[in-house]
């Protein structure tokens, strides 16, 4: 599987005072709450003074600090509002996934289980996405994942609210990518972006690299491209660490794919190896791209290099078991080829093909859920329509009552005239009567 993609969480903060409660309708939490407040609260009181600390560090990309920073208010949340300790499970899951930490499944489960009681459709919808997200939900529920997903976008379209179907877009983006589905993904992502967009949403640039990613996975490296330079075009403006370290990510994969393997060595040693930004979640497939570029270059010693300092459980005996990339795999056996160790490179060979054989067996079962899904969606869009339609059909038939009920007022008033006008003149008739005689 390839590295996970960037998952952004949607959390609601009002401008609030301290002390005062969070609020579910903003989405636009960094940019509020950092304009809000300029530094950390020294004294805390509440828990809710540490949660607001937390969302602070988190909006500058310093997810394991707020990860502590949350620790104590999860464990005394006795002053959070149901609303506001979902949103806590929420943010701890989503700052755990950022570091690769495998607890963000079960923090994404109480956020789950929280956001059932909250009140609050919309935070249980968001954790629910987070389950989604973190834990292991893509192997004989993926089926079921899907059809859910598909049915969330349809609540999330009935509440319009366009931040959450901009979430379940991207969620969608993320099922498809683990299905090695990447043109459908990017379809996804293409739709995110478009919301994204629309909404200014604070993480825009994210957003925007999944579709990059997307796009590279699919090997369409024009558009992958064309969405880079509009990702450079928008970073100018950002302070965000994580957002240069990934547009400098997307240029050296692209790099790659095109085959300019200086310049994949001339980003790493430009940026990567001067910066102290790092992210377990993609710092191993740079190192990929690295060693695999060094190879092409001839270049052996830095080949060497990259392997010790970040594949040597890898070398020693039977640690390729636990390989989960074609690349690395790819990178062992180009090294024992060069170090004639035939009998590492014979289970290099073995492990690759089984690797491989195992994805294509995934993508097979892949296209049988993906047909499944698909009719789901269908289902659900004509369940749609057909509700549409009678409600289109219920208002005709009431405009039809009321202009039936205005046509009779009108007659009835028409024939009440007629009577008393008629009714007038025979009286008359019979005045004239009796004066004649």
């Amino acid at each position: 599987m390839n590295i996970f993609r960037v998952l952004t969480a949607f959390f609601l903060l009002c401008n609030t005072a301290i002390g005062a409660s969070f609020d579910v309708e903003d989405p636009h939490i960094c940019k509020h709450t950092l304009a809000k407040y300029k530094q950390s609260i020294a004294q805390q009181d509440s828990a809710l003074d540490g949660l607001i600390n937390a969302v602070l560090l988190h909006c500058q990309d310093q997810h394991q600090a707020s990860i502590e920073a949350l620790s104590p208010v999860l464990s005394k949340p006795a002053d959070l509002s149901s609303k506001q300790l979902t949103y806590a499970y929420i943010l701890q899951s989503v700052n755990l996934n950022n570091i690769a930490d495998d607890n963000s499944c079960a923090a994404a489960k109480l956020s789950m289980a929280h956001g059932m009681n909250s009140n609050s459709e919309l935070l249980s919808i968001r954790a629910e996405l987070n389950y989604f997200s973190f834990c292991n939900v893509y192997d004989d529920n993926t089926q079921h994942a899907l059809k859910r997903l598909y049915e969330l976008n349809q609540i999330a379209a009935n509440m319009d609210s366009l931040s959450l179907q901009l979430v379940i877009h991207n969620q969608l983006s993320f099922v498809y990518y683990m299905l090695e589905q990447n043109q459908l993904s990017a379809e996804e992502a293409e739709k995110a972006l478009a919301l994204s967009e629309q909404l200014a949403a604070d993480d825009y640039l994210l957003t925007l690299f999944n579709l990059i990613d997307a796009y590279l996975d699919a090997k369409e490296l024009s558009l992958a491209e064309q969405r880079l330079a509009l990702y450079e075009e928008r970073l100018a403006s950002s302070q965000s660490e994580f957002e240069h370290y990934l547009f400098h990510y997307a240029k050296s994969y692209l790099a790659y794919l095109q085959a300019d393997y200086r310049k994949v060595l001339t980003v790493q040693s430009q940026y990567f190896e001067k910066t102290d930004f790092s992210s377990p979640s993609f710092d191993e497939k740079l190192a990929i791209l690295k060693g695999l570029s060094c190879w092409q270059l001839a270049q052996y010693e830095c080949m060497e290099q990259t392997i010790k300092q970040h594949f040597s459980q890898y070398i020693a005996n039977d640690g390729e078991q636990a390989i989960s990339r074609l690349g690395l795999y790819e990178l062992l056996i180009h090294w024992h080829t060069y170090q004639q160790d035939h009998r590492s490179l014979n289970k290099a060979q073995q492990g690759y093909f089984n690797l491989a054989n195992d994805k294509l067996i995934r993508q097979q079962q892949a296209a049988k859920v993906l047909g499944v899904a698909k009719l789901n969606n269908e289902v659900i869009r004509l369940n749609s329509e057909g509700v549409h339609k009678q409600l289109v059909a219920q208002n005709q038939t009431l405009q039809n009552y009321r202009v039936l009920i205005g046509v009779i007022g009108t007659l009835l008033v028409i024939v009440t005239l007629a009577y008393l006008h008629l009714r007038r003149r025979v009286s008359q008739q019979v005045l004239r009567i009796n004066e004649l005689k």
